[in-house]
């Protein structure tokens, strides 16, 4: 169920089925691929210029994509993700063909296990671009974890990261795949 990638049906003909990417791998019959139908919450929006600081007490994360289509952050600044879990800077889940670039995330209320990751891509995601950001002072910088497919991470900036189980967990300034299948994406730079 993990190994997967979002897709536009463009066309049907019969049996046939023409999607706009092409699949990005040869879904073996023996293991029972399937389609499913994805209604999306929220399409062509996004935020930019903004600077958003955590106010204590809120569990949420900072800023949240789900079943998001086209969506995007740009220009942003996030301060002080709280010190819950999955309550990061940004959350992505369940969503296509986003975008954050340009933007700043750092530092955190704890950076204790599951808690201030910079960018949190988790479970099915597929073509998202995440460039040109600025991540500091966060456990992990950019995880992605569940299955994403065709997304690029290129010439981020990662510095200073840190977490405070040490020394039972080994902090990470970087990228990094987390549990089943990542697959097909781009780290550069």
């Amino acid at each position: 169920h993990e190994i997967q990638q979002f897709a536009k049906v463009i066309g049907v003909n019969g049996n046939t089925i023409t999607i706009n990417r092409p699949l990005y791998y040869t879904y073996k019959p023996s293991l029972n691929p399937s389609i499913k139908h994805m209604t999306w919450s929220i399409q062509f929006a996004g935020i930019e210029n903004l600077k958003i600081r955590n106010v204590s007490g809120n569990g949420k994360p900072l800023i949240r994509f789900q079943y998001a289509l086209y969506s995007w952050v740009k220009g942003v600044e996030t301060y002080y993700s709280p010190n819950t879990a999955k309550a990061f800077h940004v959350y992505m889940e369940f969503s296509h063909g986003s975008e954050i670039r340009d933007s700043a995330f750092h530092h955190g209320e704890s950076s204790s296990s599951d808690r201030n990751y910079g960018v949190f891509i988790f479970n099915w995601n597929s073509d998202h671009k995440i460039e040109n950001n600025i991540i500091q002072a966060t456990r992990h910088a950019i995880v992605h974890e569940g299955g994403g497919s065709g997304c690029v991470f290129l010439y981020n900036y990662l510095d200073d990261n840190w977490d405070s189980d040490s020394p039972d967990y080994a902090g990470l300034d970087g990228l990094a795949n987390h549990g089943p299948h990542p697959m097909m994406n781009l780290w550069e730079g």
